[in-house]
């Protein structure tokens, strides 16, 4: 993928991703996503928990941490994630 809110110099560069998936059941599944940013030499590894509270496809939730490594500077910084996805 690729970010338009970069700068012209940094247009051919995006984003490179991987995130295997695991499902438990139908319910429970964990994704751990590792993704590296071209343009700005950042590294991204995430592990996420979804939960499908009903038995149908229309919402889950997700909550998931990771950490950001900036291979310019050295510098390391960790998240927390939490999200919804509702399906009309």
């Amino acid at each position: 993928k690729t970010n338009s809110s970069n700068g012209f110099q940094n247009q051919d560069k995006g984003t490179v991703s991987v995130a295997p998936e695991y499902k438990f059941n139908k319910r429970y599944s964990l994704k751990n996503e590792y993704s590296r940013d071209l343009g700005n030499n950042k590294n991204k590894a995430e592990l996420q928990l979804k939960v499908k509270p009903f038995k149908d496809d229309n919402m889950d939730f997700s909550v998931g941490a990771g950490g950001v490594q900036n291979n310019n500077n050295g510098t390391t910084s960790s998240q927390v994630n939490f999200g919804t996805n509702i399906r009309f």
